[in-house]
């Protein structure tokens, strides 16, 4: 009995013990667990309490000191120029661009021999097209007005140099230029203009130049009406003659102006010097770039009756032509024309007296009298005034000009001149303009036998007459 309840008191004394051991063992993190984790929490506060520290030490250090701004000795800087950086490499000649007009930060830009380049974000990026078809030359580019997915490419550059790539024809795309199809006209050459219809995209017109180095017969303009399935040449002149532009009216479509034009490119890149250049070419142009093809051609019925334009236009043989309406004034059109006149300005008058002058209070001051000529033998000196000129007024050089370009050699003229203080009355028989040989000088209206362009300070020779005035006198 006694040794029962000696057992249960220790039972009960050592009860508590047992009974953490029992819910350590069952339900509780072990030893090992509690030391890690409170390991983890004295790492964080010892690195909260370093960066806190460092914090600390930021705030309250200077603030760094603004770097010194890189400057240049003005000596410097006067030598240094604006120039382009970009393209980094060549990139050719920029042919033909062509605006979606009803959205502008769309369009094309088309080049000699590097393809096609799109936009659709007014320039800021571009996207390359037409990089897989059969040639890279563009000669021009043509959204359909209508449809910002309907663009038309003729190929094959319209500049006649020496490098140039020929095309094969004209291509269509419908999906913005994503893809492409050949149309036709592949023996084309070289593609001058290309004119999408404002309203019907199926109506197309492509200037044909035709090829660069001779005659062939796919020239002139073309016309389709089912979206390039058919064609039909509308306007030809000749194996020779090409067009080069052409403008529609903005707001009658069926009117349009076509310029064509002769032109020819030999072998080379530059003259070889036999024979001798002709009057009014350089050494890089193509053999041929006037002719009697050249002109400026009117359609009101869409192309089926032409005209050619005669009136207010030189009278030579025509070269290149450039076309274009006023939009806010279509009865206004302008054209820039070379010819075989070109530089020569009005033709120099026949009548020769022998002066040159400037205008001066009142007439003409005379500043130059040439030996023999008809002013010399009236007696006419340097600083003479021509007040009138069978008593009608002069009141500038060029009013002298014009009153001995209205007369011919032989006719006699009264002179009223003021010399000094001296009035005078003199007679003056109009000659014949001497000829200058090899034709240079006169023909330029410089009666000294050189031609020249503008130079700082002054006028550089460019060319001189062969056995005139100027050569004999030693200008080079």
């Amino acid at each position: 009995m006694f040794s029962r309840i000696k057992a249960s008191f220790w039972l009960l004394r050592a009860m508590p013990a047992i009974l953490f051991v029992f819910l350590l063992g069952v339900s509780g993190p072990g030893a090992e667990e509690i030391a890690s984790r409170d390991q983890q929490i004295a790492d964080l506060e010892r690195q909260i309490q370093e960066l806190s520290k460092k914090l600390e030490e930021l705030r309250h250090m200077p603030a760094t000191p603004a770097l010194p701004q890189a400057t240049l000795a003005p000596e410097w800087t006067r030598s240094l120029n604006w120039r382009c950086i970009g393209p980094a490499s060549m990139g050719g000649r920029i042919v033909a661009l062509s605006v979606y007009e009803a959205d502008p930060t769309v369009y094309w830009v088309a080049t000699a021999s590097g393809g096609l380049l799109k936009t659709v974000n007014n320039g800021v990026t571009f996207v390359h097209q037409f990089d897989r078809e059969a040639t890279v030359s563009i000669g021009d580019v043509c959204v359909a007005p209508s449809n910002k997915d309907i663009v038309w490419v003729g190929t094959g550059e319209n500049n006649p140099r020496n490098s140039v790539s020929y095309g094969d024809g004209v291509y269509k795309s419908t999906d913005g230029g994503k893809t492409w199809q050949n149309m036709g006209l592949k023996k084309s050459f070289q593609i001058g203009r290309v004119i999408v219809h404002p309203k019907n995209p199926d109506i197309v017109y492509v200037g044909a130049l035709g090829r660069l180095y001779g005659p062939n017969e796919e020239r002139g303009l073309y016309k389709t009406s089912d979206g390039g399935k058919s064609w039909h040449r509308i306007l030809y002149v000749d194996d020779k003659t090409g067009v080069i532009d052409m403008r529609m009216h903005p707001t009658e479509p069926d009117t349009l102006l076509v310029a064509t034009w002769e032109r020819q490119r030999d072998g080379f890149d530059s003259h070889r010097g036999e024979p001798a250049l002709q009057d009014g070419y350089d050494a890089y142009d193509p053999i041929k770039k006037w002719g009697p093809g050249g002109a400026i051609h009117k359609t009101t019925d869409g192309g089926k009756t032409f005209r050619k334009l005669t009136k207010g236009l030189p009278s030579c043989s025509l070269g290149r032509i450039g076309l274009d309406y006023s939009r806010k004034n279509p009865n206004v059109v302008f054209a820039i024309i070379d010819c075989e006149k070109i530089g020569m300005g009005t033709p120099p008058s026949q009548v020769y007296l022998g002066i040159a002058g400037e205008n001066a209070p009142g007439g003409a001051k005379l500043t130059q009298i040439t030996a023999d000529s008809p002013a010399a033998k009236a007696g006419l000196k340097v600083g003479d005034i021509i007040k009138t000129v069978d008593k009608k007024s002069i009141g500038k050089y060029e009013d002298l000009a014009e009153q001995i370009r209205a007369h011919k050699a032989g006719d006699k003229l009264t002179l009223s001149v003021a010399r000094g203080k001296e009035s005078l009355e003199l007679t003056v028989t109009l000659g014949k303009r001497p000829q200058q040989p090899g034709g240079g000088g006169a023909r330029q209206g410089f009666p000294i036998g050189f031609r020249g362009e503008d130079a700082a300070n002054g006028v550089r020779v460019e060319q001189l007459a062969p056995q005139g005035m100027a050569e004999k006198a030693g200008l080079k």
